[in-house]
């Protein structure tokens, strides 16, 4: 499969496995193909998709780079500062890259700070990015839906070992699970958490039951995403290539 950072949209429809990041499984009789290769020789099952991504994936991984900072240098009030972050932008996107991305990902739009902007950038790079392309894809041939779990305020995990980060996790990625299944894993939800986790089984269980969910499908012009997050005006359309800089992220293949 081709690098995100060179491919044409047509025809990168999933990134992950291109590096270490998650990968889609495939091989022997079951799924002979790549996504990539089921997509663009059209062999695939065709049934109705929900996709989408959490509004803030990568802050689950910034916790860990985080933590592990703690851990190595042994300072408890370690975090993610500016020279990690330039650091890590350019060995994420390249030297000749990095400048780009840290001047459309500045640290002082997020708050002053460096584990924030990062994970921004992040996001929108290996999780919004490619969520626009495979809607692209899939919309041609099926009906697609995309969502966005939206909530800024998430149950943080249960098991007091697990300390919180310098910054919140919003968001982040596995951070939906509460609201979709009963897990002890995290804290318990509140009631306001609760009224949008019947909203969002409902848009599940309805979506595998009629193969629709209740917003504008996917086309290969826009990605029509609804936003899923608690409060009167949680659940809403959003324009997520802008929110996540999509034309951006396609300069720079």
């Amino acid at each position: 499969m081709d690098d995100w950072r060179t491919a044409a949209p047509e025809h990168l429809v999933n990134p992950f496995g291109t590096g270490p990041e998650y990968a889609p499984v495939y091989g022997g009789e079951l799924l002979p193909r790549t996504p990539e290769e089921a997509f663009t020789t059209r062999r695939f099952n065709k049934v109705p998709v929900l996709q989408g991504i959490n509004r803030d994936e990568s802050r689950a991984g910034i916790y860990g780079m985080e933590m592990t900072k703690k851990a190595t240098t042994g300072d408890p009030d370690a975090h993610i500062d500016e020279a990690d972050y330039g650091t890590h932008l350019e060995q994420t996107f390249g030297a000749d890259r990095a400048d780009a991305v840290a001047a459309r990902y500045p640290v002082t739009a997020y708050d002053g700070s460096p584990a924030l902007a990062l994970a921004a950038a992040l996001t929108d790079a290996e999780w919004a990015r490619p969520t626009v392309d495979t809607g692209k894809a899939l919309s041609r041939h099926v009906p697609t839906y995309t969502y966005e779990f939206a909530e800024k305020e998430t149950p943080w995990y249960a098991d007091p070992a697990y300390q919180k980060p310098s910054f919140p996790m919003g968001a982040a990625h596995t951070f939906e699970l509460p609201y979709l299944f009963g897990l002890d894993d995290f804290e318990p939800l509140t009631r306001t958490q609760h009224r949008l986790s019947d909203r969002m089984i409902d848009i599940w269980t309805g979506f595998a039951h009629k193969g629709r969910a209740p917003w504008k499908p996917t086309t290969p012009a826009a990605p029509n995403t609804q936003s899923l997050a608690s409060g009167p005006n949680g659940v809403r359309p959003v324009d997520f290539a802008e929110n996540h800089h999509y034309a951006f992220w396609t300069s720079l293949r």
